[in-house]
């Protein structure tokens, strides 16, 4: 009986000796993967996150180039340039309101005005002396758009 008694005792305290150790061994194994794993998810996520990034500027920058292309070429016919030119006037009165929400239109000429004034100069340096118009008639046309904007949005505002 008292061999019968050992036996059991020798195999039973075996596999609890023999669990006790893997456990052990994995949870050391845990402690030494655990932050190499962590640290290779954050350097991915961080690649990630500059790769879209990076995306995100290449379209807006491609989007304000596609956007000045389409002006230049709008502009460049004469009845549906001075639409377009009127459009894309209004489209950043709206920019304009979104940023200044008590803004009135006749602030935003005001600042169109005076910001047309100080770079017309160097606008008009850049074109070739053929096709540069008069710094003063390009004012006074750009004065006229505002008109034009000033009667349509107090239409709007009725």
């Amino acid at each position: 009986m008292k061999s019968i008694l050992s036996f059991i005792r020798v195999n039973i305290q075996i596999p609890f000796v023999v669990s006790f150790m893997a456990n052990i061994v994995l949870g050391l194994l845990s402690f030494v993967v655990q932050p190499a794993a962590v640290a290779s998810a954050v350097a991915a996520t961080k690649l990630q996150a500059e790769l879209s990034e990076r995306k995100a500027v290449a379209k807006a920058k491609a989007k304000v180039k596609a956007k000045a292309r389409l002006q230049r070429v709008v502009a460049a016919i004469p009845l549906a340039g001075m639409a377009g030119v009127a459009a894309f006037e209004y489209s950043d009165f709206q920019a304009w309101l979104d940023e200044n929400p008590e803004g009135s239109m006749d602030q935003y000429a005001t600042e169109v005005a005076v910001l047309s004034k100080e770079v017309a100069g160097e606008v008009l340096g850049e074109l070739p002396a053929a096709v540069r118009p008069d710094s003063d008639k390009l004012l006074s046309w750009l004065e006229t758009t505002m008109n034009a904007m000033r009667s349509m949005h107090k239409d709007e505002a009725q």
